[in-house]
């Protein structure tokens, strides 16, 4: 068990989505309705290592669209570029990304692979080992990172930074409206809550008892 006078909660928006924290006294009526109505993107990668290359060496991403499958987009990263190895990297969103991790990693595989023979046509090489990311179902983050839902907007950003009282602090790239989804709304969120307590500790010493 941990204690201290003040907390600051950096988790992802998912695992407040979800539940995992428990708060007592529970949290203020506003930030409960911030946290529902912000969404939680499922932007999810499947590396593809191929025994060698059979793309082209530029460009470094790729795509392919099906215009006979809704809510479906496929993009390809060229990591032979970067790394001298004959790998590619398909990064897939939204409910297809979701449907990814309900069928087994080969079922996945093949589903993406169809693509790539769209592309290249059929007698591609198969690649030799495959790996998925399923951050939906991490229960350490429940998604890949936030974003804005149809009944959501930058003001519940704002409402899910508030802190609660001068002991419950919150920061994360969820809590960051102007750079929602990214490091650098993170690491921001992050500086501007270590100064707000900073600042709160030097009012509190110059109060006098």
């Amino acid at each position: 068990m941990f204690t201290g006078s003040r907390v600051i909660v950096t988790v992802p928006l998912g695992v407040l989505k979800h539940g995992s924290i428990k708060f007592s006294p529970e949290l203020p009526e506003a930030k409960l309705e911030a946290i529902e109505k912000l969404g939680m993107g499922a932007l999810n990668k499947l590396v593809l290592k191929f025994s060698q290359q059979f793309w082209p060496s530029e460009p470094h991403t790729m795509a392919y669209i099906n215009g006979n499958i809704t809510d479906r987009y496929v993009e390809f990263y060229n990591w032979q570029k970067y790394v001298q190895q004959p790998i590619l990297v398909a990064i897939v969103s939204g409910s297809f990304s979701r449907s990814l991790s309900q069928v087994p990693e080969s079922e996945s595989t093949q589903n993406i692979m169809s693509d790539l023979q769209a592309m290249f046509g059929n007698d591609i090489l198969l690649p030799t080992a495959t790996l998925l990311t399923q951050w939906h179902n991490d229960p350490f983050a429940y998604g890949s990172y936030a974003t804005f839902s149809i009944n959501g907007n930058i003001q519940d950003c704002d409402r899910l930074s508030e802190p609660v009282g001068e002991r419950l602090f919150f920061a994360g790239e969820a809590t960051n409206g102007k750079y929602l989804g990214t490091v650098h709304g993170a690491l921001l969120s992050g500086e501007r809550e270590a100064n707000r307590i900073v600042s709160l500790a030097r009012a509190a010493a110059r109060t006098p008892v």
